[in-house]
């Protein structure tokens, strides 16, 4: 698990640094209207496709292969980023990544859970989700540390070194060993996967989550700027205090999910979220903003060891791989959906209405979730002598 963490750690902090310039990176280039359209465009349009074949691909191959195929093309990426400034190459590459990521998020997932014991699954995911967000906290601020000094050059070096160390570690420090991958049955089709209940619900779920999240990266900045005047840093520090808190809280939510009702957990957390977008705009003043941030990443962390490790749990006893591939594919959905829904609704009714709107998609996938999340036996409490 830890050559696990370190893999998730130096991709997602090799692409935290530089796609956080990316629309700047392709403004300079001169990208305009839908070229420009495209480049952002395509990498969302990639992971949404190709995550339900990624995750058929986590059945049928080992998850050490995957993941060695998935980093190289990382890097292979990292060194044509530096090599070519031709836009439409820039572009492709960028749409290449949106495959590699497809690839490289289910079986990561799928790798991790596989390593998991039942009564520590909660506790070890959330553990593990932290080398996510680790990176996404520190990723821009260093990624800026790195164009400032070196240039956009620099960063697409700092990008292919981290991924030739995650390469690395997936191939000189996985074995068969490490990650043993489960039998599946892989003559299941996705619809009946999907006909599971609690994968439905979970589906819905990370569905309402993405929305919220994209909401606050791409609106929240605007609203503070715009509303309340704010200067970068405390923009910065508000966007901050989500990911830095539920970092911070996703290993002892872990242990509590282990503990407790998981369905609760997943149910309370992502409902006050919901309440917490919604009063995010009305709060009254900068510090109430970063208090409510503050308080979403902690319901989020309340959440994600739980749904995480449910996830795990069903994918198992059908095809973990594809669970998880369609899991990432509704993922990235939620995260275009907000895009594309969020600018609609605020070149209309200005930016304190999307969050409404977010509030309202995310109280509704909540409550489907309800509905669907109990439809099974009874979930048992884990015994915490074996915890």
């Amino acid at each position: 698990m830890k050559t696990l963490f370190f893999i998730n750690l130096m991709v997602s902090l090799g692409f935290s640094m530089s796609d956080a310039y990316f629309s700047v990176y392709v403004s300079s280039l001169g990208a305009r209207g839908m070229i420009f359209a495209s480049a952002i465009g395509l990498y969302a349009a990639s992971k949404i496709i190709f995550s339900p074949v990624a995750g058929v691909l986590c059945d049928r191959f080992s998850s050490r292969r995957l993941i060695i195929v998935s980093t190289a093309i990382y890097a292979m990426i990292a060194m044509l980023y530096m090599s070519s400034t031709n836009l439409l190459i820039v572009t492709a590459l960028r749409m290449l990544q949106g495959v590699g990521t497809a690839i490289f998020r289910p079986v990561l997932l799928s790798a991790a859970g596989s390593r998991t014991p039942r009564g520590r699954r909660a506790s070890s995911l959330g553990a593990f989700d932290v080398s996510f967000y680790l990176a996404t906290a520190i990723g821009p601020v260093l990624g800026g540390l790195v164009k400032d000094f070196a240039g956009y050059t620099g960063l697409f070096i700092m990008l292919l070194l981290l991924c030739l160390a995650a390469l690395a570690a997936a191939m000189f420090r996985l074995s068969p060993v490490d990650i043993k991958d489960r039998e599946t049955d892989r003559s299941i089709p996705m619809s009946a996967i999907i006909r599971n209940p609690v994968i439905a619900s979970l589906l819905f779920f990370i569905f309402g989550r993405a929305f919220t999240t994209a909401t606050i990266c791409i609106f929240l900045p605007v609203y503070l700027v715009s509303g309340l005047g704010c200067s970068g840093v405390k923009t910065g520090l508000a966007i901050s205090a989500t990911t830095l808190f539920m970092m911070i809280l996703l290993k002892p939510m872990g242990r509590l999910a282990d503990r407790l009702d998981r369905r609760n957990m997943i149910l309370w957390g992502g409902g006050y979220v919901s309440l917490l977008v919604f009063v995010l705009p009305d709060v009254g003043g900068y510090y109430g903003v970063l208090t409510v941030c503050a308080c979403i990443g902690l319901f989020s962390a309340m959440s994600q060891p739980a749904s995480s490790s449910l996830l795990v749990e069903e994918g198992e006893k059908t095809a973990l791989g594809r669970t998880a591939g369609m899991f990432n594919c509704v993922l990235n959905l939620g995260f275009a959906s907000a895009s594309a829904i969020g600018t609609a609704i605020y070149s209309a009714l200005g930016v304190r209405a999307v969050f409404y709107s977010a509030a309202f998609v995310s109280a509704v996938a909540m409550i489907i979730c309800s509905l669907l999340i109990f439809c099974r036996e009874e979930e048992p409490v884990a015994d915490i002598k074996t915890v």
